[in-house]
């Protein structure tokens, strides 16, 4: 059976309660003031920050190689399934520039969706 806590057993419980919570602040304050950078690691930061962007543009090069490759493959394997299931070169070409100009069409709509959000935002934005 369980007994009720009287008042007065709370209050206790709360006052012994309250020690390790302030050690808990206490430890976290100092927690936050060392993880403020010195001067020297922020320019240390800074510098890896610009190390990064130059290894970006790389892998920006590779990503466009990537893009291109798959899209072979891509192209490729449409042709071979048109082919193992007699599909004729002239229909799997108009399946594949149909294709095509839907993808280009979406891409047409995100750009123009985009251009309009920024004509908007420029025309009814503060004037600074």
């Amino acid at each position: 059976m369980a007994m009720a806590m009287a008042k007065g057993d709370r209050a206790l419980g709360l006052r012994n309660n309250w020690q390790p919570l302030s050690e808990m602040y206490k430890a976290m304050s100092q927690q936050d003031s060392n993880e403020q950078l010195s001067r020297s690691d922020r320019i240390a930061s800074s510098t890896r920050a610009s190390d990064r962007a130059s290894a970006q543009r790389k892998k920006s090069r590779r990503m466009l190689r990537t893009i291109f490759l798959g899209t072979v493959a891509m192209i490729g394997g449409v042709f071979w399934l048109g082919d193992q299931y007699g599909v004729d070169r002239a229909d799997t070409w108009n399946l594949l520039v149909t294709s095509a100009g839907f993808v280009a069409l979406l891409a047409f709509a995100g750009l123009a969706g985009a251009a309009c959000i920024w004509l908007i935002r420029r025309v009814f934005g503060n004037n600074q």
